[in-house]
């Protein structure tokens, strides 16, 4: 019973490392910090999703008269 225990959770472990490293390596930001007006751009832009504040692709380029 124990080594099933031991066992599931060195089998966590090494998922997590693994899911780490390949972030890490396929990554190119990996580790890197938003700066602040990014995250506050985010922010803003979540905020106004909620409140349906968002446009199509295909209005977008209706707008600019892309079509």
């Amino acid at each position: 019973m124990v080594y099933s225990v031991l066992s599931e959770d060195f089998r966590k472990e090494l998922k997590k490392l693994l899911r780490e490293t390949l972030e890490e390596f396929l990554d190119p930001d990996f580790g890197l910090e938003l700066k602040a007006e990014i995250k506050q751009a985010l922010a803003k832009s979540l905020e106004e999703k909620k409140k349906g504040k968002i446009y199509s692709f295909e209005e977008v380029k209706r707008e600019l008269e892309l079509v």
